[in-house]
């Protein structure tokens, strides 16, 4: 029985120490939209570019990913960084432990024809 006890242990610690190195696939991201004069974009369809940059001096893009959301009543949309529509790079090779990373979030609402 004492041997039992101890290989349930065992198999335990191993258990939790493999899932302590799990990757997440993406990060939670909420906001409000507003338009560039500081109104809220409710209600409405807009588009976000999702860019993650290293080393602030000489901005390198690491990742790039847009977004296509609806606001609701009052300008608030959420949705995960990761799960975009990808432009360029992969998000679990970002060098997060090795670099400080930025993120840069343009909007293109449905009367703009650029991101800002």
């Amino acid at each position: 029985m004492k041997r039992y006890s101890l290989l349930f242990v065992f198999t335990a610690c191993l258990f939790t120490t493999s899932w302590a190195q799990y990757v997440p696939s993406g990060m939670n991201y909420q906001a409000v939209a507003r338009d560039l004069k500081g109104n809220i974009l409710a209600n409405q369809p807009i588009e976000l570019k999702i860019n993650l940059l290293s080393n602030d001096a000489r901005p390198t893009l690491q990742y790039c990913e847009s977004h296509s959301v609806m606001t609701n009543e009052v300008g608030l949309f959420s949705l995960i960084i990761g799960e975009g529509q990808n432009q360029k790079g992969v998000l679990q090779d970002v060098p997060w432990s090795s670099e400080e990373i930025w993120i840069e979030i343009s909007i293109k609402d449905k009367e703009a024809s650029d991101f800002v």
